[in-house]
Protein backbone atom coordinates (compact mmCIF):
# COMPACT_ATOMS: atom_id res chain seq x y z
CA UNK A 1 0.00 0.00 0.00
CA UNK A 2 2.90 2.28 0.48
CA UNK A 3 5.09 1.62 -2.31
CA UNK A 4 5.09 5.36 -3.01
CA UNK A 5 7.57 6.41 -0.42
CA UNK A 6 9.98 5.31 -2.53
CA UNK A 7 10.21 9.18 -4.13
CA UNK A 8 8.69 8.59 -7.05
CA UNK A 9 7.04 11.90 -6.57
CA UNK A 10 10.55 13.20 -7.31
CA UNK A 11 10.69 14.28 -3.42
CA UNK A 12 11.61 11.15 -1.36
CA UNK A 13 12.43 12.77 1.62
CA UNK A 14 9.47 14.94 2.07
CA UNK A 15 7.45 11.92 1.56
CA UNK A 16 9.29 10.75 4.57
CA UNK A 17 8.62 13.65 6.28
CA UNK A 18 5.01 13.59 5.89
CA UNK A 19 5.25 9.58 6.82
CA UNK A 20 7.24 11.00 10.22
CA UNK A 21 4.57 14.10 10.84
CA UNK A 22 1.61 11.41 10.35
CA UNK A 23 3.38 8.72 13.03
CA UNK A 24 4.63 11.58 15.61
CA UNK A 25 0.98 12.88 15.43
CA UNK A 26 -0.79 9.50 16.27
CA UNK A 27 1.81 8.43 18.38
CA UNK A 28 1.73 11.87 20.21
CA UNK A 29 -1.46 13.92 19.81
CA UNK A 30 0.76 16.62 18.48
CA UNK A 31 1.71 17.71 15.19
CA UNK A 32 5.62 17.41 14.60
CA UNK A 33 7.16 20.29 12.52
CA UNK A 34 6.91 20.26 8.74
CA UNK A 35 4.13 19.25 6.20
CA UNK A 36 1.20 17.94 7.85
CA UNK A 37 -1.31 15.48 6.66
CA UNK A 38 -5.07 16.99 6.46
CA UNK A 39 -7.59 15.97 9.00
CA UNK A 40 -11.12 16.42 8.30
CA UNK A 41 -11.88 17.11 12.15
CA UNK A 42 -11.43 17.03 15.16
CA UNK A 43 -11.54 13.96 16.94
CA UNK A 44 -9.59 12.05 13.79
CA UNK A 45 -6.96 13.89 15.10
CA UNK A 46 -7.38 12.53 19.05
CA UNK A 47 -4.64 9.67 19.84
CA UNK A 48 -6.25 6.29 19.93
CA UNK A 49 -7.33 3.44 18.81
CA UNK A 50 -9.10 3.26 15.17
CA UNK A 51 -8.68 6.75 14.45
CA UNK A 52 -8.49 7.36 10.74
CA UNK A 53 -5.92 8.22 8.68
CA UNK A 54 -6.48 10.52 5.54
CA UNK A 55 -2.60 10.86 5.09
CA UNK A 56 -0.74 10.88 2.13
CA UNK A 57 1.95 9.52 0.87
CA UNK A 58 3.48 10.58 -2.28
CA UNK A 59 0.89 9.30 -5.29
CA UNK A 60 -0.84 7.20 -2.37
CA UNK A 61 -3.91 8.49 -0.53
CA UNK A 62 -5.33 6.85 2.56
CA UNK A 63 -8.32 8.24 3.25
CA UNK A 64 -11.76 7.49 5.16
CA UNK A 65 -13.95 5.30 2.46
CA UNK A 66 -17.13 6.88 4.74
CA UNK A 67 -16.47 10.07 3.48
CA UNK A 68 -14.88 9.03 0.01
CA UNK A 69 -17.05 6.10 -1.32
CA UNK A 70 -15.35 4.48 -3.51
CA UNK A 71 -12.02 5.64 -2.97
CA UNK A 72 -8.71 3.94 -4.64
CA UNK A 73 -7.24 2.72 -1.51
CA UNK A 74 -10.72 2.68 0.63
CA UNK A 75 -10.51 2.59 5.38
CA UNK A 76 -7.58 2.29 6.34
CA UNK A 77 -7.48 2.87 10.19
CA UNK A 78 -4.66 3.52 12.57
CA UNK A 79 -4.24 1.81 15.87
CA UNK A 80 -1.37 1.04 17.53
CA UNK A 81 -0.12 -2.32 18.18
CA UNK A 82 2.74 -1.38 20.54
CA UNK A 83 4.99 1.36 21.14
CA UNK A 84 6.42 2.69 18.94
CA UNK A 85 5.36 0.56 16.45
CA UNK A 86 1.81 1.35 14.51
CA UNK A 87 -0.65 -1.11 12.41
CA UNK A 88 -2.53 -0.54 9.88
CA UNK A 89 -6.04 -2.10 8.67
CA UNK A 90 -8.03 -2.29 6.08
CA UNK A 91 -10.58 -4.08 4.32
CA UNK A 92 -8.87 -6.84 3.12
CA UNK A 93 -6.07 -8.75 4.34
CA UNK A 94 -3.50 -7.56 2.17
CA UNK A 95 -4.23 -4.20 3.85
CA UNK A 96 -2.79 -5.02 7.10
CA UNK A 97 0.74 -2.91 7.65
CA UNK A 98 3.03 -2.23 10.28
CA UNK A 99 4.96 0.88 10.40
CA UNK A 100 7.85 1.49 12.24
CA UNK A 101 9.13 4.96 13.53
CA UNK A 102 12.59 5.90 13.20
CA UNK A 103 14.24 9.50 12.23
CA UNK A 104 15.96 8.67 9.00
CA UNK A 105 13.19 5.50 7.40
CA UNK A 106 10.33 4.36 7.24
CA UNK A 107 9.57 0.40 7.58
CA UNK A 108 6.49 -0.82 6.60
CA UNK A 109 5.38 -5.45 6.73
CA UNK A 110 2.32 -6.48 5.09
CA UNK A 111 0.24 -9.46 5.85
CA UNK A 112 2.18 -11.47 3.88
CA UNK A 113 5.28 -10.99 5.50
CA UNK A 114 7.70 -8.74 3.82
CA UNK A 115 9.62 -5.52 4.91
CA UNK A 116 9.77 -2.34 2.30
CA UNK A 117 12.21 -0.04 3.91
CA UNK A 118 12.80 3.84 2.88
CA UNK A 119 15.40 5.78 4.02
CA UNK A 120 15.42 9.39 3.69
CA UNK A 121 17.37 9.42 0.74
CA UNK A 122 14.86 7.30 -1.33
CA UNK A 123 16.60 3.87 -1.14
CA UNK A 124 14.41 0.80 -0.80
CA UNK A 125 14.92 -2.23 0.74
CA UNK A 126 12.27 -4.73 -0.15
CA UNK A 127 12.52 -8.11 1.70
CA UNK A 128 10.40 -10.87 1.76
CA UNK A 129 9.62 -14.17 4.05
CA UNK A 130 12.32 -16.32 2.24
CA UNK A 131 14.89 -13.65 2.46
CA UNK A 132 14.83 -12.89 -1.28
CA UNK A 133 14.66 -9.22 -2.49
CA UNK A 134 16.22 -5.93 -3.67
CA UNK A 135 17.72 -2.80 -2.75
CA UNK A 136 16.71 0.17 -5.16
CA UNK A 137 18.94 3.36 -5.13
CA UNK A 138 17.29 6.34 -7.42
CA UNK A 139 20.13 7.60 -9.81
CA UNK A 140 17.76 10.44 -11.07
CA UNK A 141 15.59 11.59 -14.21
CA UNK A 142 13.83 8.48 -13.51
CA UNK A 143 16.86 5.91 -13.41
CA UNK A 144 17.84 3.44 -10.72
CA UNK A 145 19.98 0.80 -9.98
CA UNK A 146 18.80 -2.42 -8.34
CA UNK A 147 20.21 -5.15 -6.22
CA UNK A 148 18.61 -8.80 -6.21
CA UNK A 149 19.61 -10.77 -3.41
CA UNK A 150 18.22 -14.36 -2.12
CA UNK A 151 18.90 -18.24 -1.37
CA UNK A 152 19.48 -19.48 -4.90
CA UNK A 153 21.88 -18.46 -7.64
CA UNK A 154 19.28 -16.76 -9.84
CA UNK A 155 18.14 -14.58 -6.98
CA UNK A 156 21.57 -12.60 -7.21
CA UNK A 157 22.10 -10.49 -9.83
CA UNK A 158 21.73 -6.41 -10.25
CA UNK A 159 19.65 -4.63 -12.80
CA UNK A 160 20.12 -0.83 -14.33
CA UNK A 161 17.28 1.66 -15.61
CA UNK A 162 19.07 4.38 -17.53
CA UNK A 163 17.62 7.55 -17.91
CA UNK A 164 16.40 6.91 -21.65
CA UNK A 165 14.83 3.93 -20.37
CA UNK A 166 17.31 1.32 -21.27
CA UNK A 167 17.46 -1.96 -18.78
CA UNK A 168 21.33 -2.81 -18.60
CA UNK A 169 22.07 -6.61 -16.37
CA UNK A 170 25.02 -8.00 -14.77
CA UNK A 171 25.46 -11.10 -12.68
CA UNK A 172 27.19 -9.12 -9.66
CA UNK A 173 29.14 -5.91 -8.82
CA UNK A 174 32.28 -5.09 -10.96
CA UNK A 175 30.82 -6.79 -13.96
CA UNK A 176 30.48 -5.01 -17.06
CA UNK A 177 26.71 -3.96 -17.70
CA UNK A 178 25.33 -5.75 -20.35
CA UNK A 179 22.32 -3.77 -22.00
CA UNK A 180 19.17 -6.37 -22.58
CA UNK A 181 16.65 -3.67 -23.93
CA UNK A 182 14.81 -5.63 -27.33
CA UNK A 183 17.83 -8.39 -27.28
CA UNK A 184 16.69 -10.83 -30.07
CA UNK A 185 16.60 -13.69 -26.66
CA UNK A 186 14.71 -11.75 -23.98
CA UNK A 187 16.22 -11.76 -20.58
CA UNK A 188 13.98 -11.98 -17.89
CA UNK A 189 15.49 -9.73 -15.54
CA UNK A 190 15.64 -6.80 -17.70
CA UNK A 191 11.56 -7.91 -18.91
CA UNK A 192 10.71 -8.20 -15.40
CA UNK A 193 12.08 -4.63 -14.44
CA UNK A 194 10.69 -3.37 -17.75
CA UNK A 195 7.03 -4.06 -17.09
CA UNK A 196 7.11 -3.80 -13.46
CA UNK A 197 7.83 -0.09 -14.15
CA UNK A 198 5.12 -0.08 -16.78
CA UNK A 199 2.49 -1.19 -14.51
CA UNK A 200 3.47 1.54 -11.82
CA UNK A 201 2.93 4.13 -14.13
CA UNK A 202 0.10 2.97 -16.31
CA UNK A 203 -2.00 1.45 -14.01
CA UNK A 204 -2.96 4.22 -11.98
CA UNK A 205 -5.92 1.76 -9.57
CA UNK A 206 -3.52 0.93 -6.79
CA UNK A 207 -6.08 -2.36 -6.45
CA UNK A 208 -5.45 -3.47 -9.83
CA UNK A 209 -1.60 -2.56 -9.66
CA UNK A 210 -1.34 -5.16 -6.66
CA UNK A 211 -3.38 -7.61 -8.03
CA UNK A 212 -0.92 -7.31 -11.45
CA UNK A 213 2.03 -7.58 -9.20
CA UNK A 214 0.57 -10.77 -7.43
CA UNK A 215 -0.24 -12.28 -10.63
CA UNK A 216 3.07 -12.04 -11.87
CA UNK A 217 4.80 -13.71 -8.78
CA UNK A 218 1.91 -16.16 -9.52
CA UNK A 219 3.13 -16.67 -13.37
CA UNK A 220 6.66 -17.49 -11.76
CA UNK A 221 5.82 -19.71 -9.51
CA UNK A 222 3.66 -21.95 -11.88
CA UNK A 223 6.09 -21.40 -14.93
CA UNK A 224 8.75 -22.75 -12.43
CA UNK A 225 6.76 -26.02 -11.46
CA UNK A 226 5.99 -26.47 -15.01
CA UNK A 227 9.44 -26.05 -16.09
CA UNK A 228 8.45 -23.06 -18.80
CA UNK A 229 12.26 -21.76 -19.30
CA UNK A 230 13.34 -18.20 -18.40
CA UNK A 231 13.00 -16.98 -22.30
CA UNK A 232 9.45 -18.25 -22.55
CA UNK A 233 8.42 -15.91 -18.99
CA UNK A 234 10.76 -12.99 -20.54
CA UNK A 235 9.26 -13.65 -23.81
CA UNK A 236 5.68 -13.19 -21.92
CA UNK A 237 6.76 -9.94 -20.18
CA UNK A 238 8.07 -8.73 -23.25
CA UNK A 239 4.70 -9.27 -25.08
CA UNK A 240 2.31 -7.82 -22.76
CA UNK A 241 4.48 -4.85 -21.79
CA UNK A 242 3.61 -4.50 -25.71
CA UNK A 243 0.08 -3.52 -24.56
CA UNK A 244 1.15 -1.23 -21.73
CA UNK A 245 3.23 0.77 -23.83
CA UNK A 246 1.74 3.70 -25.42
CA UNK A 247 0.28 3.06 -28.88
CA UNK A 248 -1.48 6.23 -30.66
CA UNK A 249 -1.69 4.46 -33.59
CA UNK A 250 -3.03 1.10 -31.37
CA UNK A 251 -7.11 -0.25 -32.61
CA UNK A 252 -8.11 -0.38 -29.38
CA UNK A 253 -8.26 2.64 -26.32
CA UNK A 254 -5.57 3.09 -24.11
CA UNK A 255 -7.73 2.54 -21.05
CA UNK A 256 -8.51 -0.76 -22.89
CA UNK A 257 -4.75 -1.84 -23.67
CA UNK A 258 -4.48 -1.13 -20.01
CA UNK A 259 -7.12 -3.65 -19.45
CA UNK A 260 -5.82 -6.23 -21.59
CA UNK A 261 -2.27 -6.26 -20.00
CA UNK A 262 -3.72 -6.63 -16.65
CA UNK A 263 -6.34 -9.94 -18.06
CA UNK A 264 -3.79 -11.58 -20.34
CA UNK A 265 -1.33 -11.12 -17.06
CA UNK A 266 -4.24 -12.99 -14.76
CA UNK A 267 -5.05 -15.51 -17.71
CA UNK A 268 -0.94 -16.31 -17.61
CA UNK A 269 -1.08 -16.80 -13.73
CA UNK A 270 -4.33 -18.80 -13.86
CA UNK A 271 -4.89 -20.53 -17.85
CA UNK A 272 -7.75 -22.43 -16.04
CA UNK A 273 -9.94 -20.02 -15.20
CA UNK A 274 -9.93 -19.11 -18.74
CA UNK A 275 -13.89 -18.88 -19.98
CA UNK A 276 -16.24 -18.68 -22.96
CA UNK A 277 -19.10 -16.91 -21.11
CA UNK A 278 -22.31 -17.58 -23.15
CA UNK A 279 -20.73 -17.81 -26.46
CA UNK A 280 -20.31 -21.26 -28.80
CA UNK A 281 -16.40 -21.21 -28.50
CA UNK A 282 -15.18 -24.25 -26.31
CA UNK A 283 -13.23 -25.07 -29.90
CA UNK A 284 -10.90 -22.26 -29.06
CA UNK A 285 -11.20 -21.72 -25.43
CA UNK A 286 -9.51 -24.66 -24.95
CA UNK A 287 -6.61 -23.73 -26.53
CA UNK A 288 -6.80 -20.97 -25.20
CA UNK A 289 -6.26 -22.71 -21.89
CA UNK A 290 -3.51 -24.87 -23.42
CA UNK A 291 -1.45 -22.49 -24.85
CA UNK A 292 -1.46 -19.99 -21.85
CA UNK A 293 -0.24 -22.90 -19.78
CA UNK A 294 2.38 -24.06 -22.29
CA UNK A 295 3.31 -21.25 -23.94
CA UNK A 296 2.13 -18.19 -22.83
CA UNK A 297 4.30 -15.81 -25.06
CA UNK A 298 2.08 -16.82 -28.16
CA UNK A 299 -1.02 -16.09 -26.52
CA UNK A 300 0.25 -12.62 -25.44
CA UNK A 301 1.42 -11.70 -28.85
CA UNK A 302 -1.66 -13.10 -30.51
CA UNK A 303 -3.32 -10.48 -28.19
CA UNK A 304 -0.91 -7.64 -28.35
CA UNK A 305 -0.82 -8.11 -32.53
CA UNK A 306 -4.71 -8.17 -32.76
CA UNK A 307 -4.94 -5.28 -29.82
CA UNK A 308 -2.38 -3.02 -31.92
CA UNK A 309 -3.31 -3.77 -35.80
CA UNK A 310 -6.36 -5.15 -35.99
CA UNK A 311 -4.70 -8.24 -37.50
CA UNK A 312 -2.33 -12.02 -36.42
CA UNK A 313 -0.30 -13.33 -39.11
CA UNK A 314 -0.12 -17.07 -38.77
CA UNK A 315 3.63 -18.79 -39.67
CA UNK A 316 2.02 -20.20 -42.99
CA UNK A 317 1.90 -16.95 -44.12
CA UNK A 318 -2.24 -16.29 -43.47
CA UNK A 319 -3.26 -12.87 -42.93
CA UNK A 320 -6.22 -12.67 -40.36
CA UNK A 321 -7.84 -10.02 -39.84
CA UNK A 322 -10.19 -9.15 -36.97
CA UNK A 323 -13.22 -6.55 -37.56
CA UNK A 324 -13.87 -3.46 -35.58
CA UNK A 325 -16.61 -4.27 -33.74
CA UNK A 326 -14.87 -7.04 -32.47
CA UNK A 327 -12.64 -5.37 -30.92
CA UNK A 328 -14.92 -3.44 -28.61
CA UNK A 329 -15.27 -5.25 -25.68
CA UNK A 330 -19.01 -7.30 -25.92
CA UNK A 331 -21.72 -7.28 -22.76
CA UNK A 332 -19.30 -9.72 -20.82
CA UNK A 333 -16.07 -8.34 -21.94
CA UNK A 334 -17.13 -4.41 -20.51
CA UNK A 335 -16.59 -5.97 -16.91
CA UNK A 336 -13.12 -5.62 -15.27
CA UNK A 337 -13.90 -8.13 -12.92
CA UNK A 338 -14.89 -11.74 -14.38
CA UNK A 339 -18.44 -12.75 -12.87
CA UNK A 340 -18.68 -16.43 -12.45
CA UNK A 341 -19.16 -18.13 -16.71
CA UNK A 342 -18.28 -14.21 -17.90
CA UNK A 343 -15.49 -13.94 -20.65
CA UNK A 344 -13.09 -11.68 -19.98
CA UNK A 345 -11.94 -8.79 -22.61
CA UNK A 346 -8.41 -10.35 -23.47
CA UNK A 347 -10.47 -13.98 -23.90
CA UNK A 348 -12.72 -12.45 -26.25
CA UNK A 349 -10.00 -11.07 -28.20
CA UNK A 350 -8.07 -13.94 -28.39
CA UNK A 351 -11.14 -16.58 -29.26
CA UNK A 352 -12.45 -14.50 -31.99
CA UNK A 353 -8.53 -14.51 -33.80
CA UNK A 354 -8.48 -17.90 -33.13
CA UNK A 355 -11.97 -19.03 -34.88
CA UNK A 356 -10.73 -16.40 -37.15
CA UNK A 357 -7.52 -18.56 -38.22
CA UNK A 358 -9.79 -21.31 -39.02
CA UNK A 359 -11.98 -19.27 -41.60
CA UNK A 360 -9.20 -17.60 -43.02
CA UNK A 361 -7.57 -21.36 -43.78
CA UNK A 362 -10.34 -22.47 -45.78
CA UNK A 363 -10.95 -18.96 -47.44
CA UNK A 364 -7.62 -19.45 -48.41
CA UNK A 365 -7.82 -23.06 -49.60
CA UNK A 366 -10.93 -22.11 -51.59
CA UNK A 367 -9.12 -19.01 -53.43
CA UNK A 368 -11.32 -16.83 -51.78
CA UNK A 369 -8.94 -15.01 -48.66
CA UNK A 370 -10.90 -12.78 -46.44
CA UNK A 371 -14.46 -14.11 -47.77
CA UNK A 372 -15.66 -15.42 -44.63
CA UNK A 373 -15.04 -13.59 -41.52
CA UNK A 374 -16.19 -14.15 -37.32
CA UNK A 375 -17.42 -11.32 -35.86
CA UNK A 376 -17.88 -10.60 -32.09
CA UNK A 377 -21.23 -7.93 -31.88
CA UNK A 378 -21.55 -6.31 -28.18
CA UNK A 379 -25.12 -8.76 -28.02
CA UNK A 380 -27.57 -8.28 -25.19
CA UNK A 381 -29.72 -11.43 -23.73
CA UNK A 382 -30.17 -14.49 -25.14
CA UNK A 383 -28.38 -13.56 -28.26
CA UNK A 384 -24.22 -13.82 -27.73
CA UNK A 385 -23.45 -11.23 -30.30
CA UNK A 386 -21.55 -13.84 -32.73
CA UNK A 387 -21.96 -13.75 -36.41
CA UNK A 388 -19.96 -15.26 -39.76
CA UNK A 389 -20.12 -12.42 -42.45
CA UNK A 390 -19.52 -13.35 -45.95
CA UNK A 391 -17.63 -9.85 -47.00
CA UNK A 392 -18.20 -10.79 -50.77
CA UNK A 393 -22.17 -10.62 -50.45
CA UNK A 394 -22.20 -8.69 -46.77
CA UNK A 395 -24.61 -11.24 -46.01
CA UNK A 396 -24.58 -12.46 -42.25
CA UNK A 397 -25.47 -15.45 -40.25
CA UNK A 398 -26.17 -15.79 -36.68
CA UNK A 399 -26.34 -18.66 -34.42
CA UNK A 400 -30.29 -20.86 -35.50
CA UNK A 401 -30.28 -19.36 -38.98
CA UNK A 402 -29.44 -23.03 -40.10
CA UNK A 403 -30.34 -26.05 -37.40
CA UNK A 404 -27.34 -28.06 -38.52
CA UNK A 405 -24.67 -25.54 -38.25
CA UNK A 406 -23.49 -23.40 -35.72
CA UNK A 407 -22.66 -20.34 -35.43
CA UNK A 408 -19.15 -19.98 -35.43
CA UNK A 409 -18.64 -23.68 -36.60
CA UNK A 410 -15.19 -25.11 -35.99
CA UNK A 411 -14.52 -28.93 -36.45
CA UNK A 412 -13.04 -30.53 -33.61
CA UNK A 413 -10.44 -31.67 -36.51
CA UNK A 414 -9.18 -28.06 -36.69
CA UNK A 415 -8.60 -27.47 -33.28
CA UNK A 416 -4.90 -29.03 -33.48
CA UNK A 417 -4.19 -26.69 -36.55
CA UNK A 418 -5.65 -23.60 -34.78
CA UNK A 419 -3.32 -24.20 -31.92
CA UNK A 420 -0.13 -24.53 -34.25
CA UNK A 421 -0.73 -21.80 -35.67
CA UNK A 422 -0.79 -19.83 -32.72
CA UNK A 423 2.51 -21.56 -30.86
CA UNK A 424 4.60 -21.81 -34.33
CA UNK A 425 5.10 -25.79 -33.08
CA UNK A 426 4.05 -28.80 -34.75
CA UNK A 427 2.39 -30.32 -32.20
CA UNK A 428 0.31 -33.69 -32.50
CA UNK A 429 -0.89 -34.14 -29.09
CA UNK A 430 -3.11 -31.05 -28.75
CA UNK A 431 -6.48 -33.67 -28.77
CA UNK A 432 -7.10 -36.68 -27.88
CA UNK A 433 -9.95 -39.02 -29.91
CA UNK A 434 -11.48 -42.41 -28.96
CA UNK A 435 -14.43 -41.93 -31.47
CA UNK A 436 -13.34 -40.36 -34.45
CA UNK A 437 -10.05 -40.46 -36.53
CA UNK A 438 -10.62 -37.05 -38.53
CA UNK A 439 -7.36 -34.81 -36.83
CA UNK A 440 -4.27 -35.86 -38.53
CA UNK A 441 -1.47 -37.05 -36.94
CA UNK A 442 -3.67 -37.10 -33.59
CA UNK A 443 -3.30 -39.39 -30.71
CA UNK A 444 -6.12 -42.21 -30.68
CA UNK A 445 -7.27 -44.10 -27.21
CA UNK A 446 -9.71 -47.17 -28.47
CA UNK A 447 -10.40 -48.06 -24.87
CA UNK A 448 -10.32 -46.93 -21.32
CA UNK A 449 -6.99 -48.18 -20.46
CA UNK A 450 -5.64 -47.15 -23.32
CA UNK A 451 -6.64 -43.71 -22.84
CA UNK A 452 -5.57 -44.01 -18.63
CA UNK A 453 -2.06 -44.64 -20.56
CA UNK A 454 -1.95 -42.03 -22.60
CA UNK A 455 -2.45 -39.23 -20.14
CA UNK A 456 -0.23 -41.07 -17.70
CA UNK A 457 2.60 -40.41 -20.05
CA UNK A 458 1.52 -37.07 -21.36
CA UNK A 459 1.73 -36.52 -17.79
CA UNK A 460 5.30 -37.71 -16.88
CA UNK A 461 6.55 -35.89 -20.21
CA UNK A 462 5.00 -32.50 -19.07
CA UNK A 463 2.88 -32.70 -22.30
CA UNK A 464 -0.55 -32.04 -20.61
CA UNK A 465 -2.72 -29.80 -20.84
CA UNK A 466 -4.51 -31.79 -24.01
CA UNK A 467 -7.81 -31.41 -25.59
CA UNK A 468 -10.40 -34.04 -25.42
CA UNK A 469 -13.79 -34.34 -27.65
CA UNK A 470 -17.11 -35.31 -25.11
CA UNK A 471 -20.51 -35.31 -25.69
CA UNK A 472 -22.34 -33.03 -23.11
CA UNK A 473 -25.62 -35.21 -22.99
CA UNK A 474 -23.26 -37.77 -20.70
CA UNK A 475 -22.08 -37.88 -17.32
CA UNK A 476 -20.66 -36.07 -15.59
CA UNK A 477 -21.14 -33.06 -18.17
CA UNK A 478 -25.36 -33.83 -18.02
CA UNK A 479 -25.54 -33.15 -14.42
CA UNK A 480 -23.33 -30.00 -14.32
CA UNK A 481 -25.13 -27.94 -17.03
CA UNK A 482 -28.27 -29.33 -15.51
CA UNK A 483 -29.06 -31.06 -18.81
CA UNK A 484 -29.09 -27.43 -20.58
CA UNK A 485 -26.08 -28.60 -22.85
CA UNK A 486 -26.19 -31.04 -25.53
CA UNK A 487 -24.01 -32.27 -28.46
CA UNK A 488 -20.53 -31.89 -28.64
CA UNK A 489 -17.90 -30.19 -26.67
CA UNK A 490 -14.06 -30.16 -25.77
CA UNK A 491 -12.67 -30.19 -22.74
CA UNK A 492 -8.83 -29.21 -21.28
CA UNK A 493 -7.19 -32.34 -19.47
CA UNK A 494 -4.54 -30.73 -16.80
CA UNK A 495 -3.83 -34.21 -14.60
CA UNK A 496 -4.23 -37.58 -13.39
CA UNK A 497 -4.89 -38.82 -10.40
CA UNK A 498 -3.44 -42.55 -10.08
CA UNK A 499 -3.34 -43.18 -5.99
CA UNK A 500 -6.25 -45.10 -6.26
CA UNK A 501 -5.16 -48.19 -8.77
CA UNK A 502 -8.40 -49.73 -8.89
CA UNK A 503 -10.27 -45.96 -10.01
CA UNK A 504 -7.83 -43.55 -11.23
CA UNK A 505 -9.54 -39.73 -12.03
CA UNK A 506 -8.70 -37.55 -14.79
CA UNK A 507 -8.75 -33.95 -13.87
CA UNK A 508 -10.68 -31.66 -16.33
CA UNK A 509 -10.75 -28.18 -16.85
CA UNK A 510 -14.50 -27.13 -18.62
CA UNK A 511 -14.60 -23.49 -19.87
CA UNK A 512 -18.66 -24.00 -19.05
CA UNK A 513 -17.84 -21.51 -15.64
CA UNK A 514 -16.48 -21.32 -12.30
CA UNK A 515 -17.50 -24.01 -10.00
CA UNK A 516 -18.00 -26.48 -13.19
CA UNK A 517 -14.49 -27.95 -13.73
CA UNK A 518 -13.65 -31.57 -12.07
CA UNK A 519 -10.76 -31.54 -9.78
CA UNK A 520 -9.75 -33.10 -6.26
CA UNK A 521 -12.57 -35.39 -5.16
CA UNK A 522 -14.88 -34.45 -8.59
CA UNK A 523 -12.24 -35.70 -10.78
CA UNK A 524 -13.39 -37.80 -13.43
CA UNK A 525 -12.90 -41.96 -13.15
CA UNK A 526 -11.34 -42.96 -16.65
CA UNK A 527 -13.72 -44.83 -17.81
CA UNK A 528 -16.65 -42.70 -17.09
CA UNK A 529 -14.40 -39.84 -19.14
CA UNK A 530 -13.96 -42.62 -22.19
CA UNK A 531 -17.64 -43.34 -22.16
CA UNK A 532 -18.45 -39.67 -22.24
CA UNK A 533 -16.56 -39.40 -25.75
CA UNK A 534 -19.03 -41.44 -27.46
CA UNK A 535 -22.50 -40.34 -28.58
CA UNK A 536 -25.07 -41.25 -26.50
CA UNK A 537 -28.06 -43.35 -28.48
CA UNK A 538 -31.33 -40.65 -27.54
CA UNK A 539 -29.02 -38.04 -28.86
CA UNK A 540 -30.38 -37.65 -32.49
CA UNK A 541 -29.11 -33.96 -32.93
CA UNK A 542 -25.73 -34.76 -32.71
CA UNK A 543 -25.86 -36.98 -35.43
CA UNK A 544 -26.12 -33.70 -38.03
CA UNK A 545 -23.20 -32.15 -35.59
CA UNK A 546 -20.47 -34.58 -36.00
CA UNK A 547 -17.13 -32.79 -35.96
CA UNK A 548 -18.43 -29.30 -34.92
CA UNK A 549 -18.19 -28.91 -30.95
CA UNK A 550 -21.40 -27.48 -29.46
CA UNK A 551 -21.61 -25.72 -25.67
Amino acid sequence: MFDSVEGRSGQPSENIAKAQDWLALEKHGRPADGPQPQRKDAERQRHGAGSHVPAEFGSVTIVDSADHAGAVSPGLAAQHKSDPEVVLTGPRASDIQFVRPNPDEVTTTDADGATRTTDILGVTTVRDRRGSGYTRTPQGGGAYDERHFGPRAEDNYEVRRAQDGHYYVRDRWGQPWTDRTGAESPDVRAERARISDLAESRILNLDERAQFHRDMVEFEHRAKAQNLSSGEIAGTYREISRLLDASPNSRVFEAQRVMLAEQVMSNTAHPTSIRQGIHNTCNVATVEVRTYSRNPSAAARLVADVASTGEYHTPDGHRVQVGSQSLQPDSEAQHYSRQGSERNYASQIFQVAAVNIHYESGNVAAGLPGQLRYEQLLGSGHDSGERVVDTSTNRVYRDGDDPSRQVPSVPTSEIQNISNQITGRNENDVIIQTQYRDTPNAVYAESPERLQLIISNMSRRGRLPAIIEVYADNEPFNQASDGRAHGLHVVTITGIDESDRNNPRVVVDNTWEDGLDFTGPRAIPVSQLYQATHQPARNSLTLSMEGHPMN
